[in-house]
């Protein structure tokens, strides 16, 4: 943790035991609940907030660069199903045939293949 993030872990502490002692006092009948002090409430919250990360923040961490696609490393079936079925039709219209079976492990062998050879995502191909 940062010194700024430990600094507001702090005070967060200190809030919520504040809110605590404010929540016994009216369970033990010391205080009347409208007599709550609202300012502890109002820091905690505060105090939330900055330890919250901010919602750009966030979207910058599962941002996928342009030209990249977010796939599984292994195929699924309807992966597989798919490239086999661009395989048999580039078969068929070169006059060939290919079976079903044979051209889904060729599909699986080429799409592992594929992202194997895949370069990675830099900080660089961010947009």
């Amino acid at each position: 943790m940062n010194t700024d993030t430990n600094a507001v872990s702090s005070n967060l502490k200190a809030t919520a035991d504040a809110l605590e002692a404010e929540y016994l006092a009216v369970a033990n009948g010391q205080k009347k609940p409208a007599k709550i002090a609202l300012e502890p409430m109002v820091r905690a919250v505060q105090l939330l907030r900055a330890l919250a990360p901010t919602p750009s923040a966030h979207e910058e961490a599962v941002r996928v660069p342009e030209g990249y696609a977010l796939v599984p490393l292994k195929p699924t079936a309807e992966i597989v199903q798919a490239g086999g079925e661009a395989r048999i039709a580039d078969f068929n219209r070169n006059g060939t045939t290919l079976s079903v079976r044979d051209a889904n492990r060729v599909a699986e062998a080429m799409y592992r293949a594929m992202i194997a050879a895949a370069p990675a995502a830099s900080a660089g191909d961010q947009s």
